[in-house]
């Protein structure tokens, strides 16, 4: 039999659902998202940290749930909005269904309702605070009556670690540096970037003290390596050789202008002279006779 669930926006009619994840009650400030797959991955990610995430892709969650696509070791949002949500996990590297995850990480999940009607509410009156209630929680004049009361129960969990930890995940066998992070609320992927790039990666929490990092002697900051935007690889040339040329035609008489150029390697555009006939430049001797 299923389970009623019901999301009241604050100021708006509640919108009545299925319950789909844990049976529960869940407060935050609704944010609509568009991803058609990645759903874990958003989920975990810690800046959706108190927040009712719901999705307009009509269904999701049919790939269920992969272990290396997580950011963080728990499930960051705290409801999931959809319109059909899939209870099985049809990807290969899938270790659990996405509806049976929500529920291990006691998240409630309502389905069956106008997701996009409430992307257009979101869209229109911008932040906007709303209670998901799932179960014998699903009362819209009892939900209603949460607005006022506890104010406490609006903040978001601090995110990050709460002590110094060391990130094990593809970690280099000689790093060739150390990098700490202060988790602010950091995803997993930059880590393994930083992995990835042979530093040891040290985690600290958002209050650590910067006398005890400078104490141990450790590197604070670090510089990641970025093609600038529109060069093609390879394409770079050393100082004092001009711009690249490219082949063919334009590209001989391209490089012919650079080799004739005295003004620092920049190219100065050759001209012909009135009565010259094509082919030849002004003031140039081919050793022919008058």
């Amino acid at each position: 039999m299923p389970v009623p669930a019901i999301l009241l926006l604050e100021n708006e009619e509640p919108f009545h659902g299925v319950a789909a994840g844990a049976e529960g009650l869940a407060r935050g400030a609704v944010v609509a998202s568009a991803a058609s797959a990645g759903q874990p991955d958003l989920l975990t990610d810690p800046a959706y940290g108190g927040k009712i995430v719901c999705f307009t892709y009509p269904h999701i969650g049919t790939a269920g749930v992969v272990p290396d696509d997580l950011q963080s070791g728990r499930v960051a949002a705290r409801a999931v909005v959809a319109r059909e949500l899939g209870d099985f996990a049809a990807n290969r590297l899938g270790v659990a269904p996405m509806t049976a995850w929500l529920a291990e990480h006691r998240v409630p999940a309502i389905v069956g309702v106008d997701t996009r009607s409430i992307a257009q509410i979101v869209a229109r009156r911008g932040h906007i605070r709303a209670i998901a209630g799932t179960g014998v929680f699903a009362d819209a004049a009892a939900l209603a009556r949460e607005f006022s009361s506890r104010p406490d129960a609006w903040r978001e969990e601090p995110a990050g670690v709460a002590a110094p930890v060391e990130w094990t995940e593809n970690a280099p066998d000689a790093p060739a540096r150390t990098v700490v992070v202060y988790d602010f609320g950091v995803k997993r992927g930059f880590l393994r970037r930083l992995a990835g790039c042979g530093c040891r990666v040290r985690l600290v929490p958002s209050g650590y003290p910067a006398e005890k990092t400078l104490a141990e002697n450790l590197l604070l900051r670090f510089r990641v390596a970025r093609q600038p935007p529109g060069r093609a690889a390879g394409r770079d040339r050393p100082a004092g050789q001009g711009p690249a040329v490219g082949r063919g035609r334009r590209g001989r008489r391209a490089r012919r202008r650079l080799r004739r150029a005295d003004d620092g390697g920049r190219a100065r555009p050759l001209r012909r002279a009135a009565g010259v006939p094509r082919g030849k430049s002004a003031g140039r001797d081919d050793g022919a006779g008058p």
